[in-house]
Order: structure tokens, then sequence, then C-alpha cells
């Protein structure tokens, strides 16, 4: 398919966007992307602004073009140069810019406070450090109710990424499973169903395996049922020929309906006088 929108033959130049497409969809089953699975977040390739950019060529940074319009939010005196005038207030996540500039503000206090006390020592700046990591860290995870602490954060008490991913693949997990738990049930209901179709002396035919049969032979055996019995939650019947008495039991899921063309030989078994027979 994108071979064909491209109008190419390169096939190998549609890997990288094709899988790329595959691992972003959103999933019917589990309700989200293999990509939020796998890396705890939604993917954060802007692929159209970039198109444009390797189309135009655009090696140097301050060639990048304006990226994509805000649609009925711009004012109309508003002119968008596509070329050089580059706008990036209207397109930074307000989250960042709170972020960098909560970095900012720390860094500035910290660098005062550095004048004013030369002989701090060097602890001041793990604790710098230890809430960058944070702040990095706590980005992208989901909120959560923490306590104020006046104490200086140590290594051991830094937060974990494994609680972002554990939410995504739990809640992918659980629709998984439910999406799974409903055609199970829908499984069962149908063999149920079809398990009160059939009874004793009823026609039947089971396939007979490749390994027990050639390319000429009948691929379905024709048999008839003496026995129907519950095994647990699932029930398995008894099969019959003239030759003898299969010795396994079968599932309604192997049968094939034989009542409209049951062979007489059938009909007329004596079930008492048959020996038992391997299948």
């Amino acid at each position: 398919k994108w071979m064909t929108q491209n109008d190419t033959t390169h096939w190998s130049e549609g890997l990288l966007p094709v899988v790329y497409g595959i691992n972003t969809r959103m999933s019917s089953t589990i309700k989200t992307s293999p990509y939020q699975v796998m890396f705890g977040q939604a993917p954060r390739l802007e692929s159209d602004f970039w198109k444009l950019v390797a189309q135009d060529e655009i090696l140097d940074e301050e060639d990048l073009p304006t990226p994509v319009a805000l649609g009925g939010d711009v004012d109309d005196d508003v002119v968008i140069s596509k070329e050089r005038d580059t706008t990036w207030d209207d397109v930074i996540d307000p989250d960042v810019t709170k972020l960098v500039q909560k970095l900012t503000d720390e860094a500035l206090s910290n660098s005062l406070i550095d004048i004013i006390s030369p002989t701090r020592n060097c602890t001041s700046s793990i604790g710098i450090n230890n809430s960058f990591v944070d702040n990095l860290i706590s980005f992208d995870s989901p909120p959560e109710n923490t306590a104020l602490s006046s104490t200086q954060p140590s290594s051991s008490s830094l937060p974990s990424t494994s609680s972002r991913h554990d939410l995504i693949r739990q809640t992918a997990t659980n629709n998984y499973l439910t999406g799974a738990s409903k055609r199970m049930k829908l499984h069962h209901n149908y063999v149920d169903k079809l398990t009160d179709k059939f009874n004793i002396n009823d026609c039947v035919e089971v396939q007979i395996h490749t390994a027990g049969r050639t390319n000429t032979d009948p691929k379905l055996l024709p048999c008839i049922v003496i026995e129907k019995n519950k095994k647990g939650d699932s029930t398995v019947f008894k099969l019959a020929r003239q030759y003898g008495v299969l010795q396994n039991s079968f599932s309604v899921d192997h049968f094939v309906e034989l009542k409209s063309s049951c062979p007489q030989v059938l009909k007329e078994l004596n079930i008492g006088e048959l020996n038992d027979i391997s299948f």
C-alpha cells in the first residue's frame, strides 16, 4: 500500500514509516498503541513537520520553517512566514516552559547563595541534580500526591519510571483480558449450543489425520454416537464404526454433521458385538 501511494518500487524506503505507523497505531484490543506499552508515553515525533524539513533539504537550524499553523486561533493580522520567521512559543508545551522556568529559578537562587557563602559544601549541587532528575522523571509520570519533605533528597528516594510503564501496561493487560474473556464466553456458549444438537445414535464424521491416510483416501470417517458423557466443564462423545468402537473420546468441535446422509450400515450396528479399535 505504501509503494502504491508513493508510486515507487523501492520497498526498503518504506520500512521505517510503515513500521512506525504500525507501532504507533491504536490497537482495538489493548486500547493503546504498542509504542506506549513499550516506552510508557505517547510518541513525540512531529512526522509531518520533519517530512517538510527533509523535502526542503534544510540543514541549518535557522532555516527551519514555521511549524504547522494553529488554524483559527491565529489572528488575521499575524503573518506567518514559512521560510524564515519561526514562532516557537505557539508550539512549545506549557509544561515544558514551566519546567525550564523552575529549573532556571533554582539554578539562579543557588548561584546567589554560592556568592554569599563561598565556603558552602558540594551537597547543594547534589540537591540540584536530584531535583533536576526528579522533575525530568515526573514530567512524563502520572500525577501523584507527594508530601513535601524538608530533608535533602537522596538517590535512594528517586521515583522510578516503572510507575509510568506499569500504569499503561496494566491498562493494556486489563483491556486485552477483557476482550479475551468475552471471546471465550462466546465460544463456550457456541460449543454448548452445538453439543445439545448431537445425541446418541446420531451419525457424525471426524477428520482423519494426514499421517493416517494417503491423498486418495477419504478425509472424513463416518461414525455413530454411542455415548455422551460429561467430563468436567465439557462434554465428550464415544463413537463406533462397523469395524469396532473407537478408543478415543471426541469433543463436539471435531464433528461434522452427517444426519441427512447416514450410511445404512451404521444404523444397523450391534454395539455389543464390537471390539475396541484405535484411531
